[in-house]
C-alpha cells in the first residue's frame, strides 16, 4: 500500500482492493499538526453496511502528552481516477482529545459504486484515498521516542491478506451515523450538506421539488452520497462539451443511474445529459466542418493571389500592346 504527504493531505493508495480478505486495515502512520494519524478503512463495510467505512484516528496516543488536544477540520475523499468531478469528498470538523480519538464515516461510498467497472474508482485494483487535516487548534505535542518507549504497546495481529490489523476496542470508534454529523453540516429537505454545498442544494430543490420523493432510505450519509454524485454529475456537464471525453459522459450516465435506482427524480438531468452528448457531437462535426472550410478558403485565397498575379502580368502586357509603333519603328 502506497502512501504520502504533501501540504496537510495524506495520500492512501490500497491496492487489491476489491480482493481484500481483511476486515478492517490501516493506513502507514503520518504526520501532521505535530500529531501521528492514520486512516482506518472497512473494505468490506462496518456495522453490517454496505458501504466503505472510513475513518480517522490519532495513532500512537501514547507518544502525547496528558491534555493533549486536536481541533481539526477533516477532509476524506475517495478520488475517482477519470473524473474529478465525480470524487466522493465528506468533511467533518472535530475536537479529538482522549475521549474522541477517532471520528469518520460508517457510509463513505456504496461498495457497488466502487466496484464497478466504469466507476473509475478503482483502477487497476487501487483505491486511492486523500485524508487533508487542517489543524486549527493544537494542546501537547509529540513526545521524543525516549519518553514514547515507556508507554505500553498497542496490539497488533496479521490480516489474511497479509496486511496488518489492528484491535482496537469500540471507543475508537463512532457509535451509530448520527454521531458523525458535525456542525460544519447543514439539513436542507431532509438531507445534509456541507456549508459550500448548502446554496447549491438549495437552488436545486428550489427548481425541482420533487426530486427526492421517490427516495426510501433513511440513512442520512447514504442520501448525502447520492447527493454528492448527483451534483458531481452536475457539475460534469457544466464544463464545456468539447473537453468531455467519451468515457467521462459514460461515468456520468452510470452514476444517473445510479441516483435514479435510488428514487431520485431526474428526468430534466437525463434530458441535459443528452442535451451535452448533441452539443459534443455538434461540435465535433461542427469543428470538422469548420476545418474543411477554411482549407476551402485558404485555397480559394491561393487561387486569388495567382489569379492577381496573372491580372498584373497581362495588364502589363496589354499596356504595352496599346503603345503605338514610332517611326522609327516603322523603318
Amino acid at each position: 500500500m502506497g502512501s504520502q504527504v504533501v501540504d496537510n493531505k495524506f495520500t492512501w493508495v490500497i491496492e487489491n482492493f476489491r480482493t481484500l480478505q481483511s476486515e478492517k486495515i490501516y493506513s502507514d502512520e503520518f504526520i501532521i499538526g505535530g500529531c501521528k494519524w492514520h486512516l482506518i478503512a472497512y473494505p468490506k463495510g462496518h456495522k453490517a453496511a454496505d458501504c466503505l467505512s472510513l475513518f480517522l484516528t490519532v495513532a500512537k496516543r501514547e507518544s502525547l502528552p496528558d491534555g493533549w488536544m486536536r481541533d481539526a477540520q477533516v477532509y476524506l475523499t475517495i478520488v475517482n481516477e477519470h473524473s474529478q468531478s465525480l470524487s466522493q469528498l465528506k468533511e467533518f470538523r472535530k475536537c479529538f482529545d482522549e475521549k474522541t480519538r477517532s471520528w469518520g464515516f460508517l457510509e463513505m461510498l456504496p461498495l457497488t459504486f466502487i466496484h464497478h467497472k466504469d466507476s473509475g474508482f478503482l483502477v487497476n485494483g487501487e483505491l486511492k484515498i486523500v485524508a487533508k487535516i487542517d489543524v486549527l487548534k493544537a494542546i501537547g505535542g509529540i513526545l521524543d521516542e525516549s519518553e514514547e518507549a515507556t508507554q505500553p504497546l498497542k496490539k497488533r495481529k496479521q490480516g489474511n491478506d497479509g496486511n496488518d490489523t489492528v484491535l482496537s476496542s469500540s471507543s475508537d470508534l463512532p457509535l451509530n451515523n448520527t454521531q458523525q454529523l458535525e456542525e460544519s453540516f447543514f439539513e436542507v429537505n431532509g438531507f445534509y450538506y456541507s456549508s459550500v454545498q448548502v446554496e447549491t442544494v438549495k437552488h436545486i430543490f428550489q427548481a425541482h421539488p420533487d426530486i427526492a420523493s421517490g427516495v426510501q432510505t433513511k440513512c442520512q450519509h447514504l442520501r448525502t452520497t447520492y447527493i454528492n454524485i448527483l451534483l458531481g454529475v452536475i457539475q460534469t456537464l457544466c464544463q464545456p462539451p468539447q473537453e468531455l471525453t467519451d468515457d467521462d459522459l459514460k461515468r456520468a450516465s452510470y452514476a444517473l443511474a445510479c441516483v435514479v435506482t435510488a428514487g431520485f427524480q431526474v428526468d430534466w438531468l437525463e434530458n441535459n445529459l443528452h442535451q451535452v452528448l448533441e452539443n459534443k457531437f455538434t461540435v465535433l462535426i461542427g469543428e470538422t466542418q469548420l476545418l474543411e472550410m477554411e482549407f476551402k478558403l485558404l485555397s480559394l485565397k491561393l487561387e486569388r493571389i495567382e489569379l492577381e498575379a496573372s491580372m498584373k502580368q497581362k495588364k502589363e502586357e496589354v499596356a504595352v500592346a496599346k503603345i503605338p509603333l514610332s517611326f522609327d519603328d516603322l523603318l
